[in-house]
Protein backbone atom coordinates (compact mmCIF):
# COMPACT_ATOMS: atom_id res chain seq x y z
CA UNK A 1 0.00 0.00 0.00
CA UNK A 2 1.28 3.50 -0.89
CA UNK A 3 0.23 6.68 0.96
CA UNK A 4 0.22 10.11 -0.78
CA UNK A 5 -0.59 13.52 0.69
CA UNK A 6 -2.81 15.85 -1.36
CA UNK A 7 -3.92 19.33 -0.44
CA UNK A 8 -7.57 19.57 0.70
CA UNK A 9 -9.76 20.85 -2.18
CA UNK A 10 -11.30 23.58 -0.01
CA UNK A 11 -7.93 25.24 0.48
CA UNK A 12 -6.44 24.66 -2.96
CA UNK A 13 -5.02 27.75 -4.55
CA UNK A 14 -3.92 28.47 -8.05
CA UNK A 15 -0.91 26.65 -9.34
CA UNK A 16 1.24 29.68 -8.98
CA UNK A 17 -0.08 30.42 -5.50
CA UNK A 18 0.64 26.96 -4.07
CA UNK A 19 3.53 26.69 -1.80
CA UNK A 20 5.44 23.72 -3.06
CA UNK A 21 8.65 22.27 -1.83
CA UNK A 22 11.75 22.21 -3.90
CA UNK A 23 10.97 18.75 -5.32
CA UNK A 24 7.34 19.43 -6.20
CA UNK A 25 5.82 17.91 -3.01
CA UNK A 26 3.32 19.78 -0.89
CA UNK A 27 4.84 21.84 1.82
CA UNK A 28 3.35 20.17 4.91
CA UNK A 29 5.11 22.63 7.24
CA UNK A 30 3.14 25.52 5.81
CA UNK A 31 0.19 24.54 7.98
CA UNK A 32 -2.24 24.00 5.09
CA UNK A 33 -4.71 21.10 5.29
CA UNK A 34 -3.98 17.83 3.51
CA UNK A 35 -6.00 14.70 3.02
CA UNK A 36 -4.59 11.16 3.15
CA UNK A 37 -5.58 8.87 0.23
CA UNK A 38 -4.80 5.13 0.24
CA UNK A 39 -4.00 3.50 -3.10
CA UNK A 40 -3.86 -0.32 -3.27
CA UNK A 41 -1.22 -1.78 -5.52
CA UNK A 42 -0.59 -5.45 -6.42
CA UNK A 43 1.73 -7.29 -4.10
CA UNK A 44 5.07 -7.47 -5.88
CA UNK A 45 7.98 -9.78 -5.25
CA UNK A 46 9.78 -6.86 -3.67
CA UNK A 47 6.86 -6.29 -1.29
CA UNK A 48 6.90 -9.98 -0.30
CA UNK A 49 10.59 -9.69 0.52
CA UNK A 50 9.80 -6.73 2.73
CA UNK A 51 7.51 -8.92 4.91
CA UNK A 52 8.94 -9.82 8.25
CA UNK A 53 10.18 -13.34 8.80
CA UNK A 54 6.99 -14.37 10.63
CA UNK A 55 4.72 -13.57 7.70
CA UNK A 56 7.05 -15.25 5.23
CA UNK A 57 7.19 -18.43 7.32
CA UNK A 58 3.40 -18.54 7.56
CA UNK A 59 3.08 -18.17 3.79
CA UNK A 60 5.65 -20.88 3.08
CA UNK A 61 4.03 -23.25 5.58
CA UNK A 62 0.66 -22.70 3.90
CA UNK A 63 2.11 -23.46 0.47
CA UNK A 64 4.02 -26.46 1.83
CA UNK A 65 0.81 -27.81 3.40
CA UNK A 66 -1.56 -27.19 0.48
CA UNK A 67 0.58 -28.94 -2.14
CA UNK A 68 0.69 -32.32 -0.33
CA UNK A 69 -3.03 -31.95 0.47
CA UNK A 70 -3.84 -31.45 -3.20
CA UNK A 71 -1.69 -34.45 -4.18
CA UNK A 72 -3.27 -36.62 -1.50
CA UNK A 73 -6.79 -35.55 -2.54
CA UNK A 74 -6.12 -36.42 -6.17
CA UNK A 75 -4.63 -39.77 -5.15
CA UNK A 76 -7.60 -40.54 -2.86
CA UNK A 77 -10.14 -39.67 -5.58
CA UNK A 78 -8.30 -41.81 -8.11
CA UNK A 79 -8.15 -44.78 -5.73
CA UNK A 80 -11.83 -44.37 -4.81
CA UNK A 81 -12.79 -44.38 -8.48
CA UNK A 82 -10.75 -47.52 -9.09
CA UNK A 83 -12.29 -49.21 -6.04
CA UNK A 84 -15.84 -48.36 -7.19
CA UNK A 85 -15.05 -49.55 -10.70
CA UNK A 86 -13.70 -52.84 -9.37
CA UNK A 87 -16.70 -53.22 -7.07
CA UNK A 88 -19.14 -52.79 -9.97
CA UNK A 89 -17.12 -55.14 -12.13
CA UNK A 90 -17.16 -57.81 -9.42
CA UNK A 91 -20.90 -57.30 -8.99
CA UNK A 92 -21.53 -57.77 -12.72
CA UNK A 93 -19.35 -60.89 -12.76
CA UNK A 94 -21.32 -62.30 -9.81
CA UNK A 95 -24.61 -61.61 -11.58
CA UNK A 96 -23.29 -63.22 -14.76
CA UNK A 97 -22.17 -66.34 -12.94
CA UNK A 98 -25.48 -66.56 -11.09
CA UNK A 99 -27.45 -66.26 -14.35
CA UNK A 100 -25.17 -68.78 -16.01
CA UNK A 101 -25.73 -71.26 -13.20
CA UNK A 102 -29.47 -70.61 -13.31
CA UNK A 103 -29.65 -71.27 -17.08
CA UNK A 104 -27.51 -74.40 -16.79
CA UNK A 105 -29.73 -75.73 -14.03
CA UNK A 106 -32.84 -74.93 -16.07
CA UNK A 107 -31.65 -76.89 -19.11
CA UNK A 108 -30.40 -79.71 -16.93
CA UNK A 109 -33.82 -79.86 -15.30
CA UNK A 110 -35.52 -80.05 -18.72
CA UNK A 111 -33.06 -82.73 -19.81
CA UNK A 112 -33.80 -84.79 -16.70
CA UNK A 113 -37.56 -84.35 -17.17
CA UNK A 114 -37.41 -85.41 -20.83
CA UNK A 115 -35.28 -88.44 -19.93
CA UNK A 116 -37.69 -89.43 -17.16
CA UNK A 117 -40.70 -88.88 -19.44
CA UNK A 118 -39.25 -90.86 -22.36
CA UNK A 119 -38.22 -93.76 -20.12
CA UNK A 120 -41.69 -94.04 -18.63
CA UNK A 121 -43.27 -97.38 -19.54
CA UNK A 122 -46.56 -95.75 -20.43
CA UNK A 123 -44.87 -93.33 -22.86
CA UNK A 124 -42.92 -96.17 -24.47
CA UNK A 125 -46.17 -98.06 -25.04
CA UNK A 126 -47.87 -94.89 -26.32
CA UNK A 127 -45.00 -94.27 -28.74
CA UNK A 128 -45.30 -97.75 -30.22
CA UNK A 129 -49.09 -97.62 -30.50
CA UNK A 130 -49.20 -94.11 -31.98
CA UNK A 131 -46.59 -95.01 -34.58
CA UNK A 132 -48.80 -97.78 -35.98
CA UNK A 133 -52.03 -95.78 -35.72
CA UNK A 134 -50.49 -92.74 -37.42
CA UNK A 135 -49.81 -94.56 -40.67
CA UNK A 136 -53.15 -96.42 -40.57
CA UNK A 137 -55.43 -93.42 -39.98
CA UNK A 138 -55.48 -92.33 -43.62
CA UNK A 139 -56.91 -95.70 -44.69
CA UNK A 140 -59.35 -95.82 -41.78
CA UNK A 141 -60.73 -92.34 -42.51
CA UNK A 142 -60.77 -92.47 -46.31
CA UNK A 143 -63.07 -89.75 -47.64
CA UNK A 144 -63.17 -87.81 -44.37
CA UNK A 145 -60.51 -85.31 -45.43
CA UNK A 146 -61.62 -83.49 -48.58
CA UNK A 147 -61.17 -80.15 -50.28
CA UNK A 148 -63.35 -78.29 -47.76
CA UNK A 149 -61.28 -79.57 -44.82
CA UNK A 150 -58.07 -78.70 -46.65
CA UNK A 151 -59.27 -75.13 -47.27
CA UNK A 152 -60.20 -74.75 -43.61
CA UNK A 153 -56.75 -75.96 -42.58
CA UNK A 154 -55.16 -73.54 -45.05
CA UNK A 155 -57.10 -70.66 -43.45
CA UNK A 156 -55.61 -71.65 -40.10
CA UNK A 157 -52.11 -71.37 -41.57
CA UNK A 158 -52.96 -68.01 -43.14
CA UNK A 159 -54.02 -66.76 -39.71
CA UNK A 160 -50.76 -68.08 -38.28
CA UNK A 161 -48.73 -66.26 -40.93
CA UNK A 162 -50.59 -62.99 -40.35
CA UNK A 163 -50.02 -63.13 -36.60
CA UNK A 164 -46.41 -64.29 -36.65
CA UNK A 165 -43.88 -61.46 -36.46
CA UNK A 166 -41.29 -61.66 -39.23
CA UNK A 167 -43.07 -64.42 -41.17
CA UNK A 168 -41.99 -64.47 -44.81
CA UNK A 169 -44.37 -64.25 -47.75
CA UNK A 170 -43.82 -67.95 -48.55
CA UNK A 171 -44.20 -69.10 -44.92
CA UNK A 172 -47.43 -71.02 -45.64
CA UNK A 173 -45.81 -73.14 -48.35
CA UNK A 174 -43.00 -73.94 -45.91
CA UNK A 175 -45.30 -74.70 -42.95
CA UNK A 176 -48.16 -76.52 -44.63
CA UNK A 177 -47.64 -80.33 -44.35
CA UNK A 178 -46.87 -82.15 -47.57
CA UNK A 179 -48.31 -85.57 -46.65
CA UNK A 180 -52.06 -86.18 -46.58
CA UNK A 181 -51.88 -88.10 -43.30
CA UNK A 182 -50.40 -85.05 -41.55
CA UNK A 183 -53.00 -82.78 -43.13
CA UNK A 184 -55.78 -85.14 -42.03
CA UNK A 185 -54.70 -85.26 -38.38
CA UNK A 186 -54.09 -81.51 -38.24
CA UNK A 187 -57.54 -80.97 -39.66
CA UNK A 188 -59.07 -83.15 -36.91
CA UNK A 189 -57.05 -81.74 -33.99
CA UNK A 190 -56.33 -78.13 -35.06
CA UNK A 191 -58.65 -76.53 -37.63
CA UNK A 192 -61.71 -78.63 -36.60
CA UNK A 193 -60.84 -78.36 -32.90
CA UNK A 194 -63.69 -76.46 -31.17
CA UNK A 195 -61.38 -75.01 -28.52
CA UNK A 196 -59.86 -71.52 -29.14
CA UNK A 197 -56.24 -70.90 -30.07
CA UNK A 198 -54.09 -71.35 -26.99
CA UNK A 199 -56.44 -74.00 -25.56
CA UNK A 200 -56.38 -76.65 -28.30
CA UNK A 201 -54.82 -79.13 -25.86
CA UNK A 202 -58.16 -79.37 -24.01
CA UNK A 203 -59.52 -81.65 -26.74
CA UNK A 204 -59.04 -85.24 -25.55
CA UNK A 205 -60.12 -86.75 -28.86
CA UNK A 206 -61.77 -85.96 -32.17
CA UNK A 207 -65.24 -87.20 -33.11
CA UNK A 208 -64.06 -89.95 -35.51
CA UNK A 209 -63.74 -93.65 -34.70
CA UNK A 210 -60.17 -94.23 -35.84
CA UNK A 211 -57.59 -96.15 -33.83
CA UNK A 212 -55.55 -92.97 -33.59
CA UNK A 213 -58.40 -91.06 -31.89
CA UNK A 214 -58.97 -93.94 -29.45
CA UNK A 215 -55.30 -93.81 -28.44
CA UNK A 216 -55.45 -90.01 -28.20
CA UNK A 217 -58.34 -90.25 -25.73
CA UNK A 218 -56.39 -92.86 -23.77
CA UNK A 219 -53.11 -91.00 -23.34
CA UNK A 220 -53.76 -87.31 -23.94
CA UNK A 221 -55.11 -86.37 -20.50
CA UNK A 222 -52.03 -87.91 -18.81
CA UNK A 223 -49.59 -86.12 -21.14
CA UNK A 224 -51.51 -82.86 -20.74
CA UNK A 225 -51.21 -83.10 -16.94
CA UNK A 226 -47.44 -83.51 -17.29
CA UNK A 227 -47.35 -80.51 -19.67
CA UNK A 228 -49.27 -78.24 -17.29
CA UNK A 229 -47.34 -79.36 -14.21
CA UNK A 230 -43.93 -78.46 -15.65
CA UNK A 231 -45.06 -75.46 -17.73
CA UNK A 232 -44.29 -76.76 -21.22
CA UNK A 233 -45.87 -75.16 -24.29
CA UNK A 234 -46.33 -78.49 -26.06
CA UNK A 235 -45.10 -82.09 -26.03
CA UNK A 236 -44.37 -84.09 -29.17
CA UNK A 237 -43.79 -87.79 -29.78
CA UNK A 238 -41.55 -88.25 -32.81
CA UNK A 239 -41.26 -91.54 -34.68
CA UNK A 240 -37.47 -92.09 -34.85
CA UNK A 241 -37.25 -93.85 -38.23
CA UNK A 242 -39.36 -91.51 -40.39
CA UNK A 243 -39.15 -88.36 -38.27
CA UNK A 244 -42.96 -87.93 -38.26
CA UNK A 245 -44.59 -86.27 -35.26
CA UNK A 246 -47.09 -88.98 -34.40
CA UNK A 247 -48.48 -87.10 -31.38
Amino acid sequence: MCTQYIKHPSKLEGVKGDKMSKYGKPNISSGKSFETISIDRPLSRKSFRQWNIKKQLIAWFLVAGLIPLAIFSWFAIDKTYEALLQLNENRLVSIREAKKLQIERYFQQIKDQVATFSNNRMIIDAMQEFSGAFFAVEGELAGVYGEAEKNKLMQRYQYQQKNTTGASSNAISEWFPKKNVSQLLQSLYISANPHPIGAKENLDGASDTSTYTKLHKKYHSIVREYLNKFGYYDIFLVEPDSGHIVY
